[in-house]
């Protein structure tokens, strides 16, 4: 029996990508949901994670009423003082107390700039995955851009 002859055509180009439905939420799509619901799990673990009020920053909104109640409480002890050996302990009260405060509002600063951090990473991985699946997308006659 002899053998069929060789087609004339060249076999078609076989997609890059692993994902071949024809549906909607196919291909690049599946995996742009996919990849889009991994974002959004991280993200919700960054933002929970570096909340500035959970660390130990405690609430803009509490800081003013902190100093308020430190000056308060200074002018009191220091009108109960007799000699400056007495003011000098009363001035490190107050001077501790607005330690403390400043402590905080560092603190929700600095928690603040590691949340930022970690969304700018977040960004950064979103792109390079979109990235990555226009790479499998591309058809391997286009050109790269």
């Amino acid at each position: 029996m002899p053998l069929p002859a060789k087609p004339s055509h060249s076999p078609e180009a076989k997609r890059r990508f692993p994902f071949t439905a024809k549906s909607r939420f196919g291909g690049p799509n599946l995996a742009r949901l996919v990849f889009g619901g991994l974002l959004l799990v991280l993200l919700a673990i960054v933002w929970s994670a570096t909340d500035p009020v959970s660390v130990g920053g405690g609430r803009p909104s509490e800081w003013g009423s902190a100093v308020s109640k430190a000056a308060a409480d200074n002018i009191v002890n220091g009108a109960q003082t007799s000699g400056a050996p007495q003011q000098s302990v009363v001035n490190g009260w107050y001077q501790n107390e607005l330690s403390q405060i400043q402590t905080s509002q560092n603190t929700y600063i600095a928690a603040s700039s590691a949340r930022n951090g970690g969304l700018l990473g977040l960004l950064v991985l979103a792109v390079a995955g979109e990235i990555i699946i226009r790479a499998f997308e591309r058809k391997p006659s286009q050109p790269a851009v």
